[in-house]
């Protein structure tokens, strides 16, 4: 099986594949911007657990009042990180917004009851290919999942690709 050309995909195909790679590279910028902060703030001593809600109120704490380990500058300068990281998770949340706004979103969501298959992956599923018809059963389909979907996320860098 062949991969299906861009232009057999419908319209609305394309737009719930773009939100899905705008959706990748938000994440990708968050997690790439939350490390470099928390890299940052271990320099002076700081060191802040993993999870995004523990940074965030980390770095409030650090840049609304004076604080001791951190000079003025430093403050400055972590309270334009924190903007920055506010501004992606601003766009993460307008991509929920947009891609609850599709209409093969609302479809699939009445058919994700399957375990392991939430909404996200369903309507990624549903970007990629053009027409489910094009495959005579399941086996084929898994076929051209890990022919071309699991290739594709090898070259753009993804560490869990099987």
């Amino acid at each position: 099986m062949t991969a299906l050309p861009e232009e057999e995909k419908a319209v609305r195909q394309q737009d719930m594949q773009m939100l899905h790679r705008i959706r990748s590279r938000l994440i990708g910028n968050r997690t790439q911007l939350g490390n470099q902060i928390r890299g940052l703030l271990a320099e002076y001593g700081i060191i802040v657990p993993l999870h995004l809600h523990q940074l965030r109120g980390k770095l409030v704490e650090l840049t609304s009042e004076p604080h001791l380990q951190l000079t003025s500058v430093a403050q400055e300068l972590f309270r334009s990180l924190f903007i920055q990281l506010y501004s992606i998770m601003s766009g993460l949340l307008r991509w929920n917004s947009a891609s609850s706004r599709l209409p093969e979103r609302r479809s699939l969501s009445k058919d994700c009851t399957g375990e392991g298959v939430g909404l996200v992956t369903a309507t990624a599923v549903a970007a990629a290919i053009a027409d489910g018809k094009a495959f005579r059963n399941g086996p084929q389909l898994a076929a051209y999942h890990e022919q071309f979907l699991i290739r594709e996320m090898k070259f753009a860098g993804h560490k869990s690709y099987r």
